[in-house]
């Protein structure tokens, strides 16, 4: 019969049997087979089963006092057996003297050179976050403060990450060092078991390739976020998962959970909203509450983020609307008259409704700016509101009008949609989507107008996503300027059309801060080239219209003339250099042109075919 206790003959170590267990059991703090079920003669201190864990506790009893340490939960001397007592400095002696080889993990594994962190990287991501300011920063997706006093105990890719997102802003030529210790971090933390921070880890990639227009990139990351987060339940927020109790969360803990879900999932939503890859999502965010500011004392650890709800149900919106219009109407008046246009116009009255009016940057002319619009811009951003931030909602809000009116403000251009054929509700409905669409395209190029001369915060930095609202407020001026049938404008019931001159210099702008925002990207690839050329040729389309001062049946030869036709595409490359070979892919954004050419340009996808047979069918 074996006398050695199970671990012992485990490790093929001798064992010195005692009345309560081993010696060499109770010297490593782990319970042996040999100590008595029952009796209460068992030394009921905590196991230690790693090194990290064997190094964590040594600290902790280092720090503290030795009275503090025999009242410490766990250790029962009381119920010790009467031979063996453990004091404090016995427990300290024995994590100090254990050899590493008698704990129970046998499976031990060198870290990678290139993943482990140096005092370099810490003083750098030091200084570009914090600067002259000896508080750390106030980040939206995660906590800075942690982040910063954590940084060597950090899992790689969370800590790779944000070098290499810092880098790309202030230092880019550390960025390939650590764009490639960031790749081999992913590719392991992918292999490993997921975490709410490897969450946050994809997500900040995800963002370093939409900046550097790697959409695609971007996109295979969403897909592993999607299933990270439903594998991982952070759609239930932290009081409702009793799956977390045991770890005793503290509120700045729950926070960087509640984001470690919302900025991901409003970034899903966004790519949902422009493209067909991601269908559907497995959750929402109804059982999570928003984001909200946590202070640390007198220290704020995340501030707050505002109209999170509200963009996240625009981008959902949004989203819907696009898949209602994968497929054209089988009639035109089917589409007027539609049951589901009528629920989407309510769906987006509603969203619209729950947002406060102080954070709408809306001019009081849609047409114009005026001294007074910008003075109300700066004092509702004052009141603690990101400047970036409140832009950029209201870009979305404008953008979810014009997408939700495209097909109606189309039909302006039609024969069969003139307003003699039209009963008055039909006439109604399609100059109010007309109404709708100028001004939320106005006030868009308005917003863009304040953003680019505002002095007040820091400037809207280029953003690729700007770019797609832009174009929407784009598209609706280009067809109104030169495709809308001129005879609309007595029933719209608003002055005539803009001048062009002064169209001409707003669309000019608009395009400006389009090539800003490509100059961050690869010269061959990315988001913003097909939105460009596009916009490119509207206004070269309207600039062609007015010169000639074409009639009626003049312009729509100009629309069908026999040209050229180019079908955008992006093309989309690898950061490892130009040398790679790259490939065409369809362009980003929520509707593309819808059927429409511009200037001999098209749109692709199977959309764009079925919607243009419907114009052709209903020209």
């Amino acid at each position: 019969m074996r006398s050695a206790c199970e671990r012992c003959f485990k490790f093929k170590k001798r064992c010195s049997p005692t009345p309560s267990g081993c010696d060499r059991c109770a010297r490593s703090g782990s319970r042996c087979s040999l100590e008595p079920v029952s009796g209460g003669l068992a030394v009921t201190h905590p196991a230690i089963s790693s090194p990290s864990a064997l190094l964590d506790r040594f600290m902790k009893l280092s720090d503290a006092s030795l009275m503090d340490l025999e009242e410490e939960e766990g250790w029962n001397h009381e119920a010790a057996s009467p031979g063996y007592t453990l004091s404090a400095l016995d427990c300290i002696t024995c994590m100090a003297e254990t050899p590493l080889v008698d704990l129970e993990e046998t499976k031990w594994e060198l870290e990678d050179h290139g993943l482990m962190p140096c005092i370099e990287d810490w003083a750098f991501i030091f200084c570009a976050m914090c600067g002259d300011d000896p508080e750390p920063p106030i980040l939206f997706s995660q906590d800075c403060d942690l982040y910063l006093k954590e940084f060597f105990q950090l899992p790689p890719l969370l800590r790779t990450v944000q070098l290499m997102f810092m880098s790309y802003l202030m230092a880019p030529h550390l960025t390939p060092k650590y764009y490639k210790q960031t790749r081999k971090a992913a590719i392991r933390a992918l292999t490993e078991k997921p975490t709410f921070q490897t969450v946050q880890g994809l997500y900040t990639l995800a963002l370093f390739f939409g900046r550097k227009g790697q959409p695609a990139l971007a996109l295979s990351l969403m897909k592993i976020m999607v299933d990270l987060i439903q594998a991982l339940r952070l759609y239930i927020d932290p009081d409702d998962s009793p799956w977390l109790f045991h770890l005793n969360l503290t509120p700045r803990q729950k926070e960087d959970r509640r984001r470690a879900f919302w900025l991901p999932y409003e970034l899903i939503l966004i790519e949902s909203a422009t493209t067909s890859a991601i269908t559907s999502l497995p959750f929402n965010g109804d059982k999570i509450k928003p984001p909200s500011p946590v202070f640390d004392g007198n220290v704020m650890i995340f501030e707050a983020c505002l109209l999170t709800m509200e963009s996240t149900a625009l981008f959902a919106f949004i989203t819907t609307v696009r898949k209602h219009f994968e497929n054209p109407p089988k009639s035109i008046f089917e589409h007027i008259s539609s049951e589901a246009m009528i629920s989407l116009r309510m769906k987006l009255d509603s969203i619209r409704a729950l947002i406060s009016s102080e954070y709408l940057l809306t001019s009081d002319d849609p047409e114009t700016l005026t001294i007074q619009d910008c003075a109300r811009f700066n004092e509702q951003i004052c009141k603690d509101v990101d400047s970036s931030s409140l832009c950029l909602f209201n870009a979305v809000v404008f953008a979810s009008i014009c997408v939700l009116n495209r097909p109606t403000l189309y039909l302006s251009s039609l024969k069969a949609c003139h307003p003699m054929y039209l009963s008055h509700d039909q006439q109604s409905t399609i100059a109010k989507s007309i109404n709708q669409s100028l001004d939320a395209g106005h006030r868009a190029i308005n917003l863009l107008t304040y953003i680019l001369g505002q002095t007040v915060k820091e400037p809207l930095p280029p953003n690729n996503y700007m770019n797609m609202y832009l174009f929407e407020a784009m598209v609706v001026l280009w067809f109104v300027s030169c495709r809308m049938d001129p005879i609309w404008w007595a029933v719209l019931g608003r002055r005539d059309k803009m001048c062009w001159t002064v169209l001409r210099g707003r669309m000019l702008m608009v395009i400006q801060y389009v090539e800003s925002v490509g100059q961050r990207e690869n010269i061959v690839g990315g988001v913003t080239p097909p939105l460009l050329k596009c916009m490119e040729a509207m206004v070269q389309e309207i600039d062609d219209f007015e010169k000639c001062l074409l009639g009626q049946q003049q312009q729509r030869q100009l629309a069908t003339d026999d040209v050229e036709i180019i079908t955008l595409g992006m093309k989309v490359v690898s950061l490892e250099g130009d040398d790679v070979v790259s490939e065409e892919k369809e362009p980003r954004a929520f509707l593309g042109l819808l059927g429409m050419q511009v200037g001999g340009i098209q749109w692709p996808g199977r959309t764009e075919e079925s919607w243009r047979l419907f114009w052709k069918l209903n020209l």
